[in-house]
């Protein structure tokens, strides 16, 4: 006769769970690609009669209790508190980390015309208009691993690659990147991905030579360009520089000579 159609789903969805995470797994932010399954594994399993049923509503009732939910993540994606350097800054910061599974969400997140109407907390929301009234009236690119910030907002120029997350943009993305941020007179990063700054070492190379911070926040840190100096002003600089040095060794040795 056959299987019937809730144990084909919790068959399908069993294997192909398996083969996301023993086979498929990238790495720690692969998970999110393949979460449904494992829904949908569990709501197949309600036809199973009352039992199983019960067993599935209490656990959709226990994971934003953060009983299970944080956990899990933490136990998936590693300790969000624990920043490890070099690391793609796309995993959540540790106040949306904590209420990312939880019903607090629903009290300490908002959506706003300041976010264009995304979710997010009064912190994050005034950090934000923070960074559009300083950038306003600037050239400004942001620089993230993905998201439409660029796309939502006027203040930032338009974006010109998809991603900067390892490994997936092409060099003409990079290049272009990095020619938009030297056309910027301003830069905005989300703090949690200033990873980004190592993973891409060009990138991080041109905002530390041409560019100073102006706000480090919590969520967000904004960096300005400086006046970048000229070929001659740095022989000059150098020249000075070595002068001391010289002058130093000099009076060091004439000290030596009349002891």
């Amino acid at each position: 006769d056959g299987l019937d159609a809730a144990t084909e789903m919790v068959l399908s969805c069993g294997t192909l769970y398996l083969v996301a995470i023993f086979i498929l797994w990238g790495n720690e932010f692969s998970y999110k690609n393949y979460s449904f399954i494992l829904v949908l594994g569990l709501l197949s399993l309600s036809h199973f009669g009352p039992r199983w049923r019960n067993a599935v509503i209490a656990l959709a009732f226990l994971v934003p209790l953060g009983k299970v939910g944080i956990r899990a993540y933490e136990h998936l994606v590693g300790n969000p508190h624990s920043m490890v350097s070099g690391r793609v800054a796309t995993q959540p910061s540790p106040e949306s980390a904590q209420t990312a599974h939880t019903y607090d969400f629903w009290r300490s997140e908002k959506r706003d015309p300041i976010t264009a109407g995304l979710w997010a907390n009064q912190a994050e929301r005034d950090e934000w208009a923070q960074v559009l009234s300083i950038v306003r009236g600037h050239s400004t690119t942001i620089l993230m691993t993905d998201g439409c910030a660029d796309l939502l907002f006027p203040e930032f120029m338009k974006p010109v690659g998809l991603h900067l997350d390892r490994a997936l943009p092409l060099p003409r993305e990079l290049s272009a990147k990095l020619q938009q941020i030297a056309q910027s007179s301003m830069v905005v990063v989300p703090t949690r991905e200033l990873g980004l700054t190592e993973i891409w070492p060009d990138i991080g190379r041109s905002l530390g030579e041409h560019f100073k911070i102006v706000l480090k926040g919590a969520f967000f840190t904004v960096f300005e360009k400086g006046r970048q100096q000229t070929n001659a002003s740095r022989i000059k600089r150098t020249a000075i520089n070595k002068f001391r040095d010289l002058s130093v060794l000099a009076c060091g040795k004439r000290s030596e000579k009349y002891r």
